[in-house]
C-alpha cells in the first residue's frame, strides 16, 4: 500500500496557503477543512483525481437536493445534512489535486460549474417541496427567480475573475490606464454581499439547513429569490464596466 505523509505534513501539502484562506469563510477553515482532509488520505490510497472527486460533490450535491422535493420536514433536515457533506467533498477536490499536482483552470473551472448546477438545482428542488406544503404557486416565482439569477451571476463572475487575470503589457495608452483605474476602483452596492455567497457557497447550506430545522424553507426561498436577482444586476453593471477595457 502506499504511504501517505503524516497528517500534520499533509495539510501542508493539500491545503491552501494561509494568505488565500484567509478569503475564505470561517465554516470552511474551521470545520469542513479539518474534516475534509481525512476523505482526502483515504482517497489518496485510491487513484481518484481531483476532477473525479469534484464530479462525486456534484452527484452528492444533486442527491441532496432531490431530499427537498418532497416537503417532508425530516427528509429537509436530511437533505441539508448531505449538502453539508458536499461542501466538505469541495475541499477534497482541490486537497487532492495539490497532493498530485493537477492543479488546473480546466479544473476550477469544472468546480465552479458544479456548484453552479448543485446550487440552481437546490433552489428548483426547494420550489417543489414548499409548493407541497402550501399548495400555491408562489413558491416557483421565488425558487426560479433564486435559481436562474444564482445560475447567471455565478456565471458572470467566473467571467469576471477572468478578465481579471487579463493584463495590459507595455500600455501606455492614457485612456486606458484610466478605465482600469476607474474598474478598479468602481464599487457595487451588492459587491460584499455577492463575494461571500459565490465564494462560500456554504452559506447557501448553512441557510437551508436552518430552514430546514425550523421549518422556515419557504422564507429562506423568499430571501435569495429576491437578494439573487439584485446581486445578479450588480455582476452585469460591474462586468460591463470591465468589457469597456477590451
Amino acid at each position: 500500500m502506499k504511504k501517505i505523509e503524516p497528517m500534520q505534513q499533509l495539510k501542508s501539502i493539500c491545503q491552501k496557503p494561509e494568505q488565500e484562506r484567509s478569503k475564505d469563510s470561517w465554516l470552511i477553515n474551521n470545520v469542513f477543512r479539518k474534516i475534509s482532509i481525512y476523505i482526502t488520505k483515504m482517497l489518496l490510497y485510491t487513484p481518484i483525481s481531483g476532477n473525479q472527486a469534484t464530479m462525486l460533490m456534484t452527484f452528492v450535491g444533486l442527491i441532496a437536493g432531490l431530499f427537498f422535493i418532497f416537503g417532508n420536514y425530516y427528509y429537509s433536515i436530511m437533505g441539508a445534512l448531505i449538502l453539508l457533506f458536499s461542501d466538505i467533498l469541495d475541499c477534497v477536490d482541490g486537497e487532492v489535486a495539490r497532493y498530485r499536482g493537477s492543479c488546473s483552470i480546466a479544473g476550477r473551472d469544472y468546480d465552479h460549474l458544479s456548484h453552479l448546477i448543485v446550487d440552481s438545482f437546490l433552489f428548483v428542488c426547494l420550489s417543489f417541496g414548499v409548493f407541497h406544503n402550501i399548495n400555491n404557486i408562489i413558491p416557483f416565482i421565488f425558487g426560479y427567480s433564486a435559481s436562474l439569477s444564482f445560475a447567471f451571476f455565478a456565471y458572470i463572475d467566473r467571467v469576471i475573475e477572468k478578465l481579471s487575470l487579463i493584463k495590459e503589457k507595455g500600455c501606455k495608452d492614457k485612456n486606458i490606464i484610466a478605465k482600469k483605474e476607474k474598474v478598479k476602483n468602481f464599487k457595487s452596492p451588492f459587491q460584499n454581499i455577492k463575494s461571500k455567497i459565490t465564494n462560500t457557497f456554504p452559506i447557501i447550506t448553512t441557510a437551508l439547513l436552518i430552514g430546514s430545522i425550523f421549518n422556515i424553507l419557504y422564507f429562506i426561498l423568499i430571501i435569495f429569490g429576491i437578494l439573487f436577482p439584485f446581486i445578479f444586476i450588480s455582476r452585469i453593471l460591474i462586468l460591463s464596466r470591465k468589457m469597456n477595457l477590451y
